[in-house]
């Protein structure tokens, strides 16, 4: 499966390098390959282009021999005899190429000014594409970095109760209602569990270590 580098998301484009959002390595066909078989291998490998090696003029620049099949070109084709359109037949995204090294807004300006969604990367003066940047890699590079996961709550170690607080734990079942006890004593340091708790529901009085499902509510006043 073609991986992607680790990005820059929500940096400056002209601080990030094509080589830092690139997907490598690419995914090729043949150009004799039929329809059906380009869209299994779009599927599988959970892309949206796949390179296709065409026959091409052979004083052309080696790039040029190589086009882009994207996924709208596959939907493009889709309504016709898919037994007999070859992925040769629909590569019309245009094969514009950059350097790993160019900025991730110089592919941006290049994407824009030849109408495309997938550019190709080449090293200079090499022949083979090295990877592929798509629009959605631009997106992902846009977009402002997700918020860093919260660490898991340690109930044991961030409740603290004193006598006359209520715990409340969370109901696990859909129209169940929360179990409602009182806090007798804290037996751990600081106001820390275990409690000694008397349950609302049942009167029973228990020795009680909270989960991450507890929660402590302190009576106003």
């Amino acid at each position: 499966m073609a991986t992607r580098t680790p990005d820059g998301s929500g940096a400056d484009l002209r601080a990030v390098s094509v080589a830092d959002v690139m997907t490598h390595p690419i995914v090729t066909c043949a150009p004799d390959v039929p329809l059906r078989e380009v869209a299994e291998l779009m599927a599988r490998n959970r892309i949206h282009s796949i390179v296709v090696l065409a026959a091409a003029d052979e004083g052309a620049p080696f790039h040029r021999r190589w086009g882009v099949l994207s996924d709208l070109d596959l939907v493009g084709a889709a309504p016709w005899e898919a037994e007999v359109v070859t992925a040769g037949s629909i590569a019309g995204s245009p094969s514009v190429v950059v350097g790993p090294q160019d900025s991730l807004a110089a592919a941006a300006l290049c994407m824009a000014e030849h109408a495309t969604t997938h550019i190709l990367v080449v090293e200079p003066g090499g022949e083979h594409p090295v990877g592929i940047v798509s629009a959605l890699d631009l997106a992902r590079a846009l977009a402002p970095p997700p918020p860093a996961p919260a660490p898991p709550r340690t109930a044991m170690a961030e409740l603290r109760a004193r006598p006359g607080d209520r715990l409340v734990i969370t109901a696990h079942h859909q129209g169940e209602p929360p179990r409602d006890a009182e806090v007798l004593e804290a037996r751990g340091p600081g106001g820390a569990p275990p409690f000694l708790v008397r349950w609302e529901d049942t009167g029973r009085t228990t020795l009680h270590y909270p989960g991450p499902d507890a929660t402590v509510a302190h009576p106003e006043g």
